[in-house]
């Protein structure tokens, strides 16, 4: 491998992640906050900062906290990074890497990498990264589990040891951002997310947490200067007061927007729908009656009309799932397997052979997903379920998605973005170890070891496509679709590509 000609274009088509998931797993949100303008917007370059919009931000800025908010991509780096358009993973902060054997790969790191407070990016920090992620349990531990050691060899050389055989090691490690060890140490985990220091184009200047994310160019980035001075990232927990705010031009551009803005931004706005990798499901809770039986899991599934939820409910936006939890394009995608169709009567005809009586049950989610639950609810009613919709606050959703949803219906998306490898939607599902308990299937889980280590890409996939397979008669969801974004930029800003998807690459903005 040599070094890319231009690394900044491997962050193309949905080269992002979040996969906060939490990152796509759901859309959090925090106190509404309004746009004003900075006392040195003249500073921030000609048409001043460009400011962003979201309805996802982190609680701070520590990249190992979470899994990917777009400041995390424009102020740290990675070893790789993942090009999506040709499913083949290219260079990051390292330059080459060769696998010694299945369970040990070599990293050569790129000569004269800086931090933003100076300090030499080396194969120690790399070290350091891994290890305090796997020691403190960090928001990719599960993701490298994996790893037995890194092991640093010289200043820009590092090896990766594993436990066991990873067919996707050189993929896993464009997920996890480098940080410096000797500003970590000092600060610690909590407090290095309020004052950051990172490897990329930018610098990240303030942070309010569930609030703001303030980001300046970086003095001499290896990347280079990035095409404006200042990005203000702004989160918006009331959808209303996000939509209003980019028709005011208190923004320039609004990401992960309300469906609405659909039909209520005016014509002098760009608006977009774009796909995040990122599927949509209910997961039940399969030990508790009647979601234990798997023909009662199938009847609510064929009592879902899904088409009319993405055109009433999404406003189009959304692609209904092909009975799994990939789409075309991701690798372990199985083309066999089709959607559950909509059948309210074989629904009907389900339960009553099973001896299901109308009943109450509850479905949980977070503030984004109510006009969703309301929907489901509406349609479980028509086969006598009634269906208590329950609104989460962030922290509590989160639990639920990491250590097990308390709740007998819970709304999750498991994304397989950014590397577009089933193997990252299809480790959700398990009640094993590393999963987010509800499931319990000893096969499924055997499945999802075997192809951890088979290192052959055919027979891996081959592996992927029967979990698909197996998703698909057991049930464990009732699959909805997979998500699209609405995105938008006002008539002044130009080299905004909203095709990245979770994550904004606000490096190549700018704006008149």
């Amino acid at each position: 491998m040599t070094d890319a000609v231009n690394p900044r274009t491997v962050r193309s088509r949905r080269d992002f992640l979040r996969y906060t998931a939490l990152v796509g797993a759901a859309f959090a949100v925090a106190p509404a906050l309004v746009a004003c303008g900075s006392d040195d917007d003249e500073d921030a370059g000609a048409g001043g900062p460009i400011r962003i919009g979201t309805s996802v931000l982190d609680p701070d800025a520590n990249p190992l906290k979470s899994l990917g908010h777009s400041a995390n991509y424009l102020a740290f780096d990675a070893l790789t990074r993942m090009n999506p358009s040709t499913l083949k993973i290219e260079p990051g902060l390292a330059t080459s890497w060769t696998r010694l054997s299945e369970t040990e790969m070599e990293f050569k790191l790129r000569e004269g990498v800086k931090f933003s407070d100076g300090t030499p990016l080396t194969a120690k920090d790399v070290k350091f990264s891994y290890d305090i992620t796997k020691k403190e349990g960090l928001a990719l531990a599960s993701l490298i589990a994996n790893v037995s050691s890194v092991d640093v060899v010289d200043d820009l050389t590092v090896r990766i040891r594993t436990s066991k055989p990873d067919a996707i090691l050189e993929k896993r490690t464009a997920l996890l951002f480098i940080v410096p060890e000797k500003a970590y140490t000092a600060a610690g985990t909590e407090a290095f997310g309020l004052a950051p220091v990172g490897s990329g184009q930018y610098r990240i200047t303030k942070v309010v947490p569930n609030s703001q994310i303030t980001l300046e160019a970086a003095e001499d980035p290896w990347e280079g200067k990035p095409a404006n001075s200042r990005v203000e990232y702004m989160q918006y927990s009331d959808q209303s007061a996000f939509l209003a705010a980019m028709q005011s031009g208190q923004l320039d551009i609004g990401h992960n927007l309300p469906v609405q803005a659909l039909k209520n931004l005016g014509s002098d706005m760009k608006v977009e729908v774009v796909s995040t990798g990122s599927p949509l499901a209910v997961q039940f809770d399969t030990k508790i009656a009647p979601f234990n039986n798997p023909e009662v899991r199938r009847a609510l599934n064929l009592a879902i009309d899904v088409e009319s939820i993405v055109s009433a409910v999404m406003n189009g936006a959304g692609e209904p799932l092909p009975g799994q939890l990939t789409a075309k394009g991701c690798f372990g995608h199985n083309p066999d397997l089709k959607a559950i169709p909509f059948d309210l009567q074989q629904a009907k005809d389900i339960l009553a052979r099973e001896g299901v009586k109308p009943f109450s049950t509850e479905i949980a989610g977070l503030p984004v997903n109510k006009p969703l639950m309301e929907a489901i609810s509406g349609q479980l009613g028509a086969i006598g379920i009634t269906v208590k919709v329950t609104v989460l606050d962030f922290a509590v959703w989160v639990d639920g998605f990491n250590n097990g949803s308390k709740w007998p219906l819970f709304v999750k998306g498991m994304n397989y973005s950014p590397l577009f490898d089933a193997e990252l939607s299809y480790r959700y599902p398990t009640a094993g170890a590393e999963g987010r308990k509800g499931w319990v299937d000893a096969h499924y889980d055997q499945l999802l070891e075997k192809s951890r280590n088979e290192m052959d890409s055919a027979a891996r996939e081959k592996i992927l496509q029967e979990m698909g397979a197996h998703l698909h008669k057991e049930l464990p969801f009732i699959f909805l679709f997979g998500q699209q974004w609405v995105v938008a930029s006002t008539s002044d800003v130009s080299g905004y590509d909203p095709s990245t998807g979770f994550w904004v690459d606000a490096s190549t903005v700018t704006k008149s």
